[in-house]
């Protein structure tokens, strides 16, 4: 498949050996958001699960999490809610912080440093669960956020990034959300984090 050529050229990853000799402090799961107020999307579901493995890999690591508000009513506290119940499940509540709501991924990485420093969370390494076609973007706003760390990038399954139903109808094909990655990591690189943190995509409640 050319989609999925394209993704493995574009993508970019630190493998397990680096990351064993450099222990994470801190673990960021990437929200993709909520379907409804019941379910999480596929991709928000896959990341916080290989956070958690990692989690478990790294026992003195925090995971620090923030929900997407933008995409319905309530939905950053549905996904928050959602996303709790697996970490407690997975036995991890006391080693996980919520942060504020975001409605993108510069929000999202704000918070994160945000509640790092208010509970004086070391973050000198800090790993960062994503889909390949979101990890280029991940990475470049994760090193302007935390220019002092380590950033590491784990990358999830590329076809759970996207999802018919999805909120978001960028977010709904393979190759919409593909070029949506390219714009985004685009402007990241041309106007820089803060000129975009505002922006948000498109919603609809249509299936």
């Amino acid at each position: 498949m050319i989609i999925e050529q394209l993704v493995e050229w574009r993508k970019t990853e630190d493998n397990m050996e680096v990351i064993a000799a450099n222990p994470p402090d801190l673990i960021v799961p990437i929200s993709y958001g909520a379907i409804d107020k019941d379910r999480l999307t596929l991709g928000t579901v896959q990341n916080i699960n290989r956070a958690i493995s990692l989690m478990r890999l790294f026992p003195d690591a925090k995971m620090i999490i923030s929900s997407c508000s933008y995409l319905f009513a309530d939905a950053g506290f549905r996904e928050e809610i959602l996303r709790s119940q697996i970490i407690q499940d997975a036995g991890l509540p006391d080693r996980t912080i919520n942060a504020r709501y975001m409605i993108n991924s510069v929000g999202e990485a704000e918070a994160v440093r945000e509640k790092a420093a208010q509970h004086r969370i070391s973050a000198d390494r800090i790993a960062i669960v994503t889909g390949p076609m979101h990890s280029r973007s991940a990475r470049l706003i994760y090193q302007y956020t935390f220019p002092k760390s380590k950033i590491m990038i784990v990358c999830t399954n590329w076809k759970k990034e996207f999802q018919p139903h999805h909120r978001a109808p960028i977010q709904r094909t393979a190759w919409r959300w593909f070029f949506a990655n390219e714009a985004r990591y685009a402007l990241l690189k041309t106007i820089g984090p803060e000129r975009i943190k505002n922006l948000h995509h498109r919603t609809s409640v249509k299936s």
